[in-house]
C-alpha cells in the first residue's frame, strides 16, 4: 500500500490520503479500515490540535486512544496526515 504515496506530498489532508489509496486499488469501503492499519503501522501519523506530529508510537502504541483522537479530528474534519518521515527517502515524497 505505500507504493500509494510514491512522489506524493508527506502531508495530506483526508481528501488526498482517499484518492491516493482508492486510485491503487483500495475500495471505497475499505477506505476506513486501510487508513487504521497505516496508523497501526506507524506509516501514517497526523497532527494533533497543536500542531504536533502523532504516531501510534506517541500513544504508547495503545490504538484505542488513537483511534478516538483520529475520530475526533475526523469528525471535525480537521485532520491532516503525515507520512513517517522514516519512509520519505524510498517514497521520494516532500
Amino acid at each position: 500500500m505505500a507504493y500509494a504515496f510514491i512522489a506524493s506530498p508527506t502531508m495530506l489532508t483526508r481528501d488526498q490520503l482517499e484518492t491516493a489509496l482508492t486510485d491503487h486499488g483500495v475500495a471505497p469501503d475499505a477506505l476506513s479500515k486501510v487508513i487504521n492499519v497505516l496508523l497501526w503501522f506507524g506509516f501514517l501519523g497526523f497532527l494533533s490540535l497543536e500542531g504536533t506530529a502523532r504516531y501510534i508510537y506517541s500513544f504508547n502504541y495503545n490504538m484505542k486512544v488513537l483511534e478516538g483522537t483520529h475520530n475526533k479530528m475526523v469528525s471535525a474534519g480537521s485532520v491532516r496526515y503525515i507520512i513517517n518521515p522514516a519512509f520519505a527517502p524510498a517514497l521520494g515524497v516532500s
